[in-house]
């Protein structure tokens, strides 16, 4: 009976799309919050980075649903989280991008779900790693799904409408600071209780996929909108992009070491900005994501932030700008 429920429940998540806009495709897929559950718990990375900035996770009762588990269940969480650390934690999350893509290909198997089958195929990954998700599945559909499936809903339903209102605006200016056009695709954007050390990445092979972290202590914030905006703009932020190719000719008719991360902290900065003055517009104070994460130290500094600003005004041309900021870093 027990088996039964859980199939149905999951059935009625497999279909993991729940909302849409014009750039975006938001996602709470349950295999893929399991895989980032098992994956966090094992290496602790995310937490770790937290805590050095002073901050720790969002609590919604993980604790108390795990205890109300029997001694065998919890036992089987704890053995799924062994087997990533033996076996899946040598791989970045970037890095198990075809694990990513398998696990989010069973959102279409539907009828599999219902069919009482192992869950996960053989075929997925390794016979080894479909036998421990299936075996885990059970003690976490039961205990933890229910407050993460709700966590990613509230935490979307909080930004959703706002996200909408300015994405016209705000990817119209961002393809002017990036010197590069949005491609004719929706993002798909999976929001996962647990995401990477840094609360949200973007794998871009085999194609651009965002996670967001919905217990980061940032999620219920603006920061949520502007991680949205951020990772999205990795779309016009590419090697290909008349700002981030200058900086790699330019660091070379310069005679200066190429600064490879450059790049993605303008883009932090440029991205941040768009976001606080369009908040700020609509009455919402906005605090820049780098600054209150402490991303990018070493590159944000004011004479960083000045020249940036200068561009991101108007006031400076991207050229001229690129070369300002190689010069600083001479």
């Amino acid at each position: 009976m027990i088996r039964i429920f859980c199939l149905l429940l999951i059935s009625l998540q497999a279909l993991s799309q729940f909302e849409e806009t014009v750039y975006f495709r938001f996602h709470s897929n349950y295999w893929i919050n399991l895989h980032h559950y098992l994956y966090q718990q094992a290496s602790g990375n995310q937490l770790r980075k937290m805590q050095e900035d002073g901050e720790t996770f969002l609590d919604i009762g993980e604790k108390g649903a795990i205890e109300k588990l029997s001694k065998e269940e919890r036992e089987i969480l704890d053995e799924g989280i062994q087997f990533y650390k033996d076996s899946i934690n040598q791989y970045s999350l970037f890095k198990l991008s075809k694990l990513r893509t398998q696990l989010q290909g069973l959102e279409k198997g539907e009828a599999r779900l219902r069919s009482g089958i192992d869950l996960v195929p053989d075929s997925v990954f390794s016979p080894s790693y479909a036998a421990v998700l299936n075996q885990t599945s059970d003690s976490y559909i039961k205990s933890l799904w229910p407050l993460h499936s709700a966590q990613n809903e509230k935490i979307l339903g909080m930004h959703l409408a706002m996200i909408k209102e300015l994405e016209p605006e705000l990817i119209k200016q961002l393809e002017g600071l990036a010197g590069a056009e949005w491609p004719d695709q929706k993002v798909r954007t999976d929001l996962t209780a647990y995401a990477n050390w840094a609360g949200a990445y973007t794998p871009t092979q085999p194609q651009m996929n965002i996670f967001i972290s919905t217990l980061d202590p940032g999620a219920p914030t603006s920061i949520f909108i502007e991680t949205v905006f951020h990772e999205g703009t990795h779309l016009l932020f590419t090697r290909e992009s008349e700002f981030r190719s200058l900086i790699y000719f330019k660091s070379k008719e310069l005679e200066t070491e190429f600064p490879r991360d450059l790049w993605h902290a303008s883009q932090f900065y440029l991205c941040g900005r768009a976001v606080q003055d369009a908040l700020k517009a609509r009455g919402i104070d906005h605090e820049l994501f780098m600054d209150v994460k402490n991303v990018f130290s070493s590159f944000n500094t004011q004479e960083f932030r000045a020249v940036l600003e200068e561009y991101y005004q108007g006031r400076k041309e991207r050229e001229e700008t690129v070369v300002a900021l190689l010069e600083q870093l001479k």
